[in-house]
């Protein structure tokens, strides 16, 4: 075995789940080689971000230059279509102040840092590097490597990392991967400039707008990444698009874009924004939005991020998914590389297999807004007083679940979603939430989140 072709660890893809758990393995002693298909910085959407990434920037060491780089987000504004009613759920009103305030990034320099990051604790790291093949048998493991040139090599380890991404590099092999029932979506996104950010979304928050009707099972994002510059796109089921382009392919060549305004342009408030701005860059369609790997991991290798699972965005989670389970699966690998032990792993993916669960309950009821609207600014009563108090526990929940608590927990909140369509079950849950410290204050609608525009957009770093 070559010396100069082999690392203790392989891992495949330099997103923000690779990097991650490339750094936290190189920290452990192993020596780690990252192989990434593209030069760095590339574009990628999903721009928003979850307040409980927080403690894994902490760890990794790159909190400050995120907040010195990037805009806050202080909340998710969900919004009807009509644009008559919306609900902005506030961060700040279920967890510490420090780390309510989140970020919205711009992908290509966000990715760009973490993967510096890696360099720098020691990650060798090979851009236009793009994985072809991958041998796992007892003897170890192998690694097929080409490079920008198309010249080949082969690379032995013990253990392999897939953070392919939705390349799903292993799981496509290995033949695992599934679709999720009906939750097929197709995504159509893209930058807009402006000279200054419109009203609506200048508190920071990500405003999710409902699509509604023929079969949509739709939204729209909005996203304020800079002063001048907002991120914004159509989710909407697989089978509804193909039927909304059908004859938008015969009528113009641009008919990707003729689509993408139609459906923007189907609601008010959004049609307000879009009046503001004017899109700057390519569209980018993302199919395929929903999928598992029935097989995660093995004795020798596992898959993290997208590259084991992916579903519909709606609640800005795929950056803290990856993140989190790129951190949860690091340790069972030390612990298996180490002691040839397994349970570490195998907690690892209970807990994350919990987490798409809450996750993939939280979309379906988002989809089903005869359940809970959360667009509906009256779900707490037209007084918030006595009657809201009456639903106080519940809704720091809900906003704890927008935030990003849905991984150690997920054995509770998973009944707790259930619960929601039956208010008086919900006492059962109160103690094992934990959620005493959470409930001092409303969680009714706050417009701002108690943010300046400054504080917002940093407008010191941010021009």
């Amino acid at each position: 075995m070559s010396n100069d072709l082999y690392s203790d660890i392989i891992v495949i893809g330099g997103g923000p789940a690779g990097s991650t758990v490339a750094t936290k393995l190189v920290r452990q002693g192993f020596s780690v080689r990252l192989f990434e298909k593209e030069k760095f910085p590339r574009p990628h959407v999903g721009e928003s971000l979850l307040p409980f990434c927080y403690p894994i920037f902490e760890d990794l060491g790159v909190l400050d230059i995120l907040k010195k780089k990037f805009v806050r987000k202080p909340g998710a504004c969900f919004v009807n279509q009509d644009g008559q009613d919306e609900m902005n759920y506030c961060f700040n009103k279920v967890i510490d102040e420090e780390m309510s305030l989140s970020f919205h990034v711009r992908r290509d320099e966000f990715d760009q840092i973490l993967l510096d990051n890696s360099k720098a604790n020691g990650v060798d790291v090979y851009e236009e590097h793009r994985v072809v093949k991958t041998k796992i048998d007892e003897g170890g493991c192998t690694v097929s490597v080409a490079d920008k040139s198309a010249s080949q090599a082969i690379y032995n380890t013990k253990f392999i990392v897939d953070a392919s991404g939705r390349d799903c590099l292993m799981a496509k092999a290995n033949k695992t991967l599934e679709p999720i029932e009906d939750m097929d979506r197709v995504a159509v996104s893209v930058h807009w400039k402006c000279k200054e950010i419109p009203i609506a979304l200048r508190s920071g928050s990500v405003r999710i707008t409902y699509l509604d009707g023929d079969n949509r099972k739709g939204w729209i994002w909005c996203i304020p990444i800079s002063p001048s510059r907002v991120s914004m796109g159509v989710v909407v089921d697989s089978q509804y698009y193909k039927s909304a382009i059908k004859d938008l392919r015969k009528q113009s060549s641009d008919w990707q874009k003729a689509y993408y305004l139609n459906e923007l342009q189907s609601s008010l408030s959004i049609s307000n924004i879009m009046a503001e701005m004017e899109i700057d860059g390519d569209l980018v369609v993302n199919g395929n939005y929903s999928y598992k790997s029935t097989q995660k991991y093995g004795d020798q290798f596992a898959l993290v991020g997208d590259s084991a699972q992916f579903i519909d965005p709606i609640f800005a989670s795929g950056v803290y998914i990856a993140m989190k389970s790129a951190s949860l699966v690091a340790d069972g690998i030390v612990e298996k590389i180490n002691d040839n032990q397994s349970s570490k792993l195998e907690k690892a993916y209970e807990i994350i297999n919990n987490g798409y669960a809450v996750v993939h309950n939280l979309i379906k009821l988002y989809y089903n807004p005869s359940i809970l609207n959360f667009a509906d600014s009256n779900l707490f009563g037209q007084n918030k007083g006595s009657q809201f108090s009456e639903h106080n526990h519940s809704f720091a929940l809900i906003h704890l679940l927008l935030a990003g608590d849905f991984f150690e927990k997920g054995d509770v909140y998973l009944p707790f979603l259930e619960s929601l369509k039956n208010e008086s079950q919900l006492n059962r849950w109160k103690n094992l939430i934990g959620w005493d410290k959470h409930v001092s204050k409303d969680h009714h609608d706050d417009q701002d989140c108690g943010k300046t525009f400054e504080q917002i957009f940093n407008l010191a770093n941010l021009q």
